[in-house]
Parts: structure tokens; C-alpha cells; sequence
């Protein structure tokens, strides 16, 4: 079982991804609404394995909290999911160049997300997938 940070300032989408992670995945779920809160909780509580992050957000966009986590010695191994509508190619260079693991593009639909997730989560971790 994964532990999982879901960070988007969108409440829907936060839901969506949260309950998604849990009754198909059993993943312990904790979510953020922006990178600032992200980036203090990843810092302040111990095993969260996946990140979830979104793009764009107030406060502290998912760019710059992509950055910072991999400067930090205690959390720039953590896998980033980037949850994004952008498609600007620029946007998806940087992004890529900070480490990013993979991508789930919005506006989310359940079986795609569903299966994308599930791919995600076999490279992350062999024999643990969702049911």
C-alpha cells in the first residue's frame, strides 16, 4: 500500500484522485491545495511514497514545489505525478528536466486515470496494483 500526497487546489479534482487511490489502490491518502502546504507536509511527516501534483496553483504552483522537492535531501527521491491541463511544450520541458516520474492529463477521466495509475504504480513498485 502506498502512502500518498494528492496536492491541487481544485476540490473536485483533489476528491476525485483521493477516492480513486483509495478504494481501487488502498492507498493512505493525505492532500494539500497548494505546493507551500505540500512542501511543509512532506517535510513534517515521514513516509509519504507518491506525490500527486498539480500545475497550477496559488500560492506556490507545482513547477516551483517540483523544484524545491528535488533540492531537498529528505524528499527529492519521491516520486511527482504532475497533474496538468497544460500542454505548453515549454511548461512539460521543465518539468521533465526537474525529474517529474510521469503525467496525468485533465480533464481526468476514471478509466483513464484509472489505468494510468495502475501503470504508474507497477513501475514503482512490482506486484502492487489495483483492483
Amino acid at each position: 500500500m502506498f502512502k500518498v500526497l494528492v496536492v491541487d487546489d481544485d476540490p473536485n479534482i483533489n476528491l476525485f484522485i483521493s477516492r480513486l487511490l483509495k478504494k481501487k489502490f488502498n492507498c493512505e491518502v493525505e492532500s494539500s491545495l497548494n505546493g507551500k502546504e505540500a512542501l511543509e507536509m512532506l517535510e513534517s511527516e515521514a513516509g509519504i511514497d507518491v506525490v500527486f501534483l498539480d500545475v497550477t496553483m496559488p500560492v506556490m504552483d507545482g513547477i516551483e514545489t517540483l523544484r524545491i522537492m528535488k533540492e531537498s535531501e529528505t524528499i527529492k527521491n519521491i516520486p511527482v505525478i504532475m497533474l496538468t491541463a497544460v500542454s505548453e511544450r515549454s511548461v512539460i520541458d521543465r518539468v521533465t528536466e526537474l525529474g517529474v516520474h510521469s503525467y496525468l492529463v485533465k480533464p481526468l477521466m476514471y478509466e483513464s486515470s484509472y489505468n494510468k495509475i495502475k501503470e504508474i504504480f507497477e513501475e514503482l513498485k512490482p506486484g502492487i496494483t489495483g483492483s
